[in-house]
């Protein structure tokens, strides 16, 4: 996971490029960002659709639905640090899509995760 997130960080600046000249076509730009709570220790990844990268900092609006921070909500537009960056895509209207570094290294769903 460590590479994939490190591949996803290298390459973000294509991503970004990309998004501000339209240059993959349509479609949906998508970070995954690290949501963290210290005091309560709980962290989680969130989905969010990307609007813009300014001095370091990850704008956009969420959109998956928070399980560990009930004050986060699918559609809240939010800004994170550029350092909780974990993943980056593109997913097209039609076509294959971009990024998506973490994803391919994620077990399957329905992938028995017990010891044998």
């Amino acid at each position: 996971m460590d590479e994939a997130v490190a591949e996803a960080r290298r390459t973000f600046p294509e991503f970004v490029k990309a998004f501000e000249n339209s240059a993959w076509g349509e479609g949906d730009y998508i970070v995954r960002m690290t949501f963290f709570d210290s005091e309560r220790r709980v962290g989680e990844d969130l989905f969010i659709t990307f609007e813009k990268l300014e001095d370091d900092q990850i704008t956009g609006v969420i959109e998956s639905d928070p399980r560990f921070f009930p004050d986060l909500k699918r559609g809240k537009r939010v800004t994170k640090p550029i350092r909780e960056l974990r993943d980056w895509m593109f997913v097209p209207t039609d076509g294959d899509h971009r990024g998506g570094y973490t994803l391919r290294v994620l077990p399957d769903e329905g992938e028995n995760k017990t010891a044998e």
